[in-house]
């Protein structure tokens, strides 16, 4: 008689053991066919960044109103996000990235994949999504 755990734990060990080989094929495949250093699979934020003295804080934390209205003296767009700011961060260093990420179908489709170009991360394993956004904004201080 045997013991059924043993055949489940060998089941489970070679079931990992596969996707691991798999998933090691397939990064020396994508290695090998696109001559990448590193493909990063994370997500793409747009983050907008504002500054401004009608920003009010008080001991270093904000004192915005609910529904308040603001003026930024400084405006700046940028794309973040954990994927995106490692293949970035990997790229100034010259080394070839891609990053593999979910871009939403919208107005800052262009937006996003032309930053990706600037930053020389390529923008191939994107995939393209309606009703997708992720965007960020950030509130800076005097001192940034």
């Amino acid at each position: 008689m045997t013991d059924s755990r043993f055949h489940e734990n060998d089941k489970k060990f070679v079931n990992l053991y596969i996707e691991k080989f798999i998933l090691n094929w397939k990064l020396k495949f994508c290695y090998y066919y696109f001559m990448y250093d590193l493909i990063c699979v994370g997500n793409i934020a747009i983050d907008l960044y504002y500054k401004g003295k009608t920003l009010t804080n008080k001991d270093g934390r904000f004192q915005l109103a609910i529904g308040g209205k603001y003026h930024a003296d400084y405006f700046h767009e940028d794309i973040g996000g954990g994927g995106c700011n490692v293949a970035v961060g990997v790229a100034k260093h010259g080394l070839k990235t891609a990053v593999f990420a979910r871009v939403g179908n919208n107005n800052f489709k262009e937006t996003i994949l032309n930053k990706l170009k600037q930053k020389n991360v390529s923008s191939e394993f994107c995939q393209f999504e309606e009703n997708y956004n992720i965007i960020s904004s950030i509130l800076l201080t005097e001192t940034g």
